[in-house]
């Protein structure tokens, strides 16, 4: 059976960040990252649109502003560090007619609280240079988005946990949690696991693990409307 002081379940970027946060507060911190997939970073990690949110639409004030502002700097700094490509490609937010204007508007006013960088809005003549087949009759431009390819990124940090001696464990999917006095017990699929700590990170599993644990949790499941969009910052 191995034993560590930790165990994080799931090698997705989530996991991952969690797990390096870990070890950069306590450095002798015994950790396992365990994950039912062959490599790290297989699933939602690397699926999703890559794109790096400026914390455009966020509300002002908020933790969520706050950390899309503060990450999407960290990241771009980590990703030169690392050698991991990015591109600054920027994003145009259109208003199609004079109605839509006041949105615009309101997005330039919640960006420029949450210290997004560089916006600037213009009109159809300065989109046209942008993006020649957008049409609009305004545009507010996000010059820091960016997109980067986050299997890349969940790879370097699967680098720096290990070098700070760590383990990751792909092949572990866990299939049983149990408690003994002190302990939890994960039964996976290359063998047991314990640790008096467990980090549950398991993403669209989340609702699986839970139940696995006894919490009887479940997550609900969503698709997005027709005409909608999954970039939210």
């Amino acid at each position: 059976m191995r034993s560590y002081d930790v165990v994080v379940i799931s090698a997705g970027i989530v996991g991952m960040v969690v797990s390096r946060d870990l070890l950069s507060r306590f450095p002798r911190l015994r950790l396992a990252v365990l994950d039912k997939e062959p490599s790290v970073g297989q699933l939602q990690t690397g699926h999703n649109s890559g794109v790096l949110h400026s914390g455009i639409y966020y509300a002002p004030g908020s933790l969520k502003a706050r950390l899309c502002v503060q990450g999407q700097k960290e990241l771009y700094a980590y990703c030169a560090q690392k050698g991991i490509p990015t591109d600054r490609c920027g994003k145009v937010i259109v208003a199609s007619h004079e109605g839509e204007n006041p949105r615009l508007e309101n997005l330039l006013q919640r960006g420029q609280v949450n210290g997004v960088e560089g916006l600037e809005m213009f009109g159809p003549e300065r989109l046209r240079e942008i993006e020649p087949h957008c049409i609009g009759v305004k545009a507010l431009f996000s010059p820091n988005t960016g997109i980067v390819d986050y299997s890349r990124v969940v790879r370097a940090y699967a680098d720096d946990v290990q070098a700070a001696g760590a383990d990751v464990l792909p092949g572990y999917g866990v299939d049983a949690i149990s408690e003994r006095p002190g302990r939890v017990i994960l039964q996976t699929q290359a063998g047991e696991v314990e640790a008096p700590h467990v980090v549950a990170c398991a993403g669209l599993h989340a609702d699986r693990v839970a139940r696995l644990s006894g919490a009887g949790r479940r997550s609900a499941p969503c698709r997005a409307l027709p005409g909608a969009t999954a970039d939210s910052g």
